[in-house]
């Protein structure tokens, strides 16, 4: 029932994705209470301020949406 979402097309092992439970193939639609439409809205989202906050992460995986806590770092880190 979305008009647009970002796909998860790689997750790194022991990532905060994967840590998350966030999966390939997933499809991001909110974050942290926002809608997501495309990247730029995850980035948007991805200030130094999320940095080791949780932030809820509602996914659609198959037919079932799911909401998950997702834990952002910094690069490198």
């Amino acid at each position: 029932g979305r008009a647009a979402a970002v796909e998860i097309v790689q997750v790194v092992p022991g990532g905060p994705a994967q840590r998350a439970g966030l999966l390939a193939e997933d499809l991001i639609v909110e974050l942290g209470g926002y809608p997501v439409e495309r990247v730029e809205d995850l980035q948007r989202a991805m200030t130094a301020e999320a940095i080791g906050e949780a932030v809820p992460v509602r996914v659609v995986r198959g037919d079932r949406e799911l909401e998950l806590e997702l834990r952002p770092v910094e690069l490198g880190d």
